[in-house]
Order: structure tokens, then C-alpha cells, then sequence
């Protein structure tokens, strides 16, 4: 087992509904910090440059704190208004709707205790309101439903007293016409490809990584699924024996048939603690994704190495240790017209978000730029209670901002409650977007 940074966010969960549960406990947000800081990158300017030698040179800076914070929840009156969510990776559907994926779902009750817990669930958004979400209770503790159901003959965990379930990694999403089984109506519906990470969940917060899974959910732009579970259809249970592909996923526009090229990091054990290792990159076609021998990585100049004898991808260091130490996500910004990577720097709950961009799926990548987000730095009982799970998020983004997301564990007292907030990072992109 190794330890990711929603591995340790789950340990984290449960020290702090012990500690709001506690008698003499007395959690008070501390006041919105401002971020005297724009970077952090203690290496260079607070600006990303391209490669010289590719034949786009760009370059980015950042040209003002995180603006526009606002958390994705549903409405006030909702039965699930108080619903905490971490891990919040977006896909954007052909109406311009959102499905929003989350890794743990809980709420508590007044006392602090937990009044229940999903292991991976999801979320429609119209498009019109992008941060509310139409969730509906679907379980008889009074929460959603689990994006995906475990096949626990499959998926079968050492201590039987511990919880089998599936966080969603990554996803991609492709049209799906009449002819290949599109909507009655004549149009078209939307194919998500989700590859979930499987685990086994302890009482006491103990986790135990039990490899990669992958499923689809089909949208129906006539029929969105407002008031309605979203469930997948699992496809593979287990698709790769060992936390692998696909940790990140974009589709690859250079592809004839729809093809996504995936990502991986290895963890590698250290004496005190585990870091990081080399990451690399594979592509599949779509309709392969539940078959782990079509997954071809990336051997330099092309995918054509079986999974395992792939070369890493070149991830320049900057401030920060240059590994994505947990979750990141991959997308292409239509509004900066660059691929865009993202995650949490080390040790993985901080108060900051590196982002990286590149021309190419494949990079090469640059240097990661470190930002300082809003609201990081707040203390329950002496103890800082910081972000995670930093993401980009294209359908945020406009001309002069990059849409952002992270986990804030502290946005409510009382029961304490945190949220998946996004936000814009203002910055100025040389040469313009063509």
C-alpha cells in the first residue's frame, strides 16, 4: 500500500470528525487569507515559458490572486445541502452541462459525527448554473448513490470488515450518433470513459490500493438526469492490478477513432516517507479502454511500448518536488489553447496548486508554476487545515482567467464541512491564443 494524498485526506477525515465530535472542541475558521504572494516558485518569475524549441513558444504569468471562489454544491433548500466532497474532476458535455465526479462523499450531523459516507459519487450541472449541482438522495443512510458498485468477487478486500469502493481518476468524454446507439429523438448522446482507482477502506481511515477499474455513463442531452442517480456501467473491474492508468486522461485530437492518452505515477518508497516517482503516458483507443494489452505507452517518440517499458515523461522541477505526489488531471483549455496539467504540490494537503502546460498531450511539459489559494490556512484545534485536490477547470476559464478547482477542508463550523470550490486565476498568456 502506498500512501496518496486522498489516502491521506481520509485519515484526515476522520481525526476531524473526532475532534468536532469532542466536548472541549471549538473549530473557528480563520479569516480568508490574503495572498501577499502571487507565486511561490522561488526559481524563477511567476511566469510559465514553452519550450524554445518546439514551434509554439508561449509563455504565461499569473497577474493576480484566485478570484471569483465559489463552491459546487447544490441549492440551499436541497436535502444535501451540507454534502462535503473532495476530488472534483469536471467533464464538460456537449450542451455545455457539467458531470461533476467526486472521490469521498460525506455530512456530518451537529454533534461532528458522520451522518454518511459514499465512496465515489457524481453530479449533474445545467449549464446555465455550472456550480449547482442536482443531487438526490439515494441511499438509505440519506445519501447519493456510488457512481459505481463494486464487484466485490473482484474486488475483495483482506480485512472483511473493511469497505470496498472506487474513486474516479480521470474521464473523457466522446458523441456517441443515431447509428451507434445515439438518442430516439435522432441526436446525439455523450459517452463518458471513467477509470476509477479501487480500494479498501478501514474504519480507523486505513486504506489498501486494490488497482484500476473502468466503466461508461451515457448522456442524453434531451433527457438530462436532473433529480435522477448517475450510475455507471462498469466495464472492467480490474484493469490494471496496481495504481496505474488512468490516474489522468485527455482525448487526443490527432486520433481517427476516438483515442485518450492516459497518465501514471509511479510512488516510490523512501526510509521516512514515500514520494513520488517517474510518470508516464500511454494512449487506447475508446473502445479498447477496459482492455489493459491495447493500453501502448510512450517510448520517446511514439506509443508503441507494451505497459512497463514505457520512458517517463520529462517533467521539469521548479520550486516544488516535480512529481505530482497524488491525483492530477490533464485538459485541453480551449480558451488558452494549451493542455494544461495541474494537481497539488507535495506532501499533497497544501495551500497551493501547481499547473504546468504544453502543446502537445505528450509535452514537452513545462516547469510548474506554484500559486497560493484562498482560504488554505485555516486551524481547528492548533492544527492547520489546508487543500487538496487541485485541479484544472477548462468551463471556468475566459479571456485572462484559468478556471482552477481544489478541496478547502474547512468551509463551515459547526458541523464542520468542507467543499470543492473552483475559481479564475487571472493571466496573460504571450503570444495571444491563435
Amino acid at each position: 500500500m502506498h500512501a496518496t494524498t486522498r489516502q491521506l485526506a481520509v485519515v484526515a477525515l476522520v481525526q476531524l470528525s473526532l475532534a468536532c465530535s469532542s466536548s472541549d472542541s471549538n473549530p473557528t475558521p480563520t479569516p480568508q487569507p490574503e495572498a501577499a504572494v502571487l507565486c511561490d516558485n522561488a526559481h524563477g518569475p511567476c511566469s510559465l515559458t514553452g519550450d524554445p524549441n518546439e514551434p509554439e513558444e508561449f509563455a504565461l504569468k499569473v497577474t493576480g490572486n484566485p478570484q471569483e471562489v465559489t463552491q459546487v454544491k447544490p441549492i440551499p433548500s436541497s436535502p444535501l445541502a451540507t454534502i462535503d466532497r473532495d476530488a472534483g474532476v469536471s467533464v464538460q458535455l456537449s450542451d455545455g452541462s457539467i458531470l461533476w465526479l467526486f472521490g469521498d462523499t460525506a455530512a456530518r450531523a451537529e454533534d461532528g459525527s458522520i451522518d454518511y459516507f459514499t465512496i465515489g459519487t457524481a453530479s449533474w450541472s445545467p449549464s446555465t448554473s455550472p456550480t449547482v449541482t442536482t443531487d438526490v438522495i439515494a441511499e438509505p443512510g440519506g445519501g447519493p448513490a456510488p457512481l459505481a458498485v463494486p464487484d466485490t468477487q473482484q474486488l475483495q478486500c483482506e480485512n472483511p470488515t473493511d469497505r470496498a469502493g472506487m474513486w474516479p481518476a480521470s474521464a473523457v468524454v466522446t458523441p456517441v450518433g443515431p447509428k451507434d446507439g445515439g438518442s430516439k429523438d435522432g441526436g446525439s448522446k455523450d459517452l463518458v470513459t471513467i477509470w476509477f482507482e479501487n480500494i479498501c477502506l478501514g474504519s480507523a481511515g486505513t486504506l489498501q490500493d486494490r488497482g484500476m477499474s473502468v466503466g461508461t455513463w451515457e448522456y442524453n442531452p434531451s433527457d438530462p438526469p436532473n433529480g435522477r442517480p448517475i450510475v455507471a456501467t462498469l466495464l472492467n473491474q480490474r484493469l490494471f492490478d496496481s495504481r496505474s492508468y488512468a490516474s489522468a486522461a485527455v482525448i487526443d485530437p490527432r486520433s481517427v477513432e476516438p483515442e485518450a492518452v492516459v497518465y501514471r505515477c509511479e510512488n516510490l518508497p523512501r526510509p521516512s516517507k514515500r514520494k513520488p516517482g517517474p510518470c508516464f503516458m500511454a494512449r487506447v483507443p475508446l473502445r479498447d479502454a477496459a482492455d489493459s494489452s491495447k493500453y501502448r505507452e510512450w517510448n520517446g517518440m511514439a506509443f508503441a511500448a507494451q505497459v512497463g517499458n514505457g520512458t517517463p515523461l520529462e517533467l521539469p522541477s521548479g520550486a516544488t518536488w516535480p512529481i505530482p505526489p497524488g491525483g492530477f488531471t490533464v485538459v485541453y483549455d480551449g480558451t488558452i489553447k494549451r493542455y494544461v496539467m495541474a494537481y497539488s504540490p507535495w506532501p499533497g494537503q497544501v495551500p497551493a496548486i501547481d499547473i504546468r502546460l504544453a502543446s502537445n498531450p505528450e509535452g514537452p511539459w513545462t516547469s510548474p508554476i506554484t500559486v497560493k489559494l484562498p482560504g488554505c490556512e485555516d486551524t481547528l484545534r492548533g492544527e492547520l487545515v489546508s487543500c487538496y485536490a487541485a485541479t484544472p477547470q477548462p468551463f471556468m476559464s475566459t479571456e485572462g482567467a484559468l478556471g482552477i478547482g481544489y478541496y478547502d477542508a474547512f468551509v463551515q463550523q459547526l458541523p464542520h464541512r468542507g467543499s470543492y470550490v473552483v475559481a479564475q486565476l487571472p493571466i496573460a498568456v504571450t503570444p495571444p491564443p491563435r
